[in-house]
């Protein structure tokens, strides 16, 4: 798991506290399920900021072709590709 997994893990564990009012500690039952919707939602933030800037012509970990999105993600997210 790379630095922004791990980033984008504790802003939903943030989130999930902040939202129920209840420190991780004290989880409620519906606590993994609001964490759990947030990691969701982060990451599809995570992809679609990566493909708006490749879209502009931006380079994204080094790719700039949008045929190269899958190995951008990729390394994004420190995932190994074949």
């Amino acid at each position: 798991m790379n630095k922004r997994v791990k980033e984008l893990i504790e802003q939903a564990d943030d989130y999930a506290d902040d939202y129920l009012n209840t420190p991780r500690e004290f989880q409620r039952p519906d606590w993994g399920i609001v964490r759990d919707n947030k990691l969701v939602e982060l990451i599809i933030r995570e992809h679609l900021a990566v493909w708006e800037a490749m879209d502009n012509g931006n380079a994204v970990e080094g790719y700039l072709d949008m045929e190269d999105y899958p190995l951008a993600i990729s390394k994004r997210f420190g995932i190994g590709t074949k």
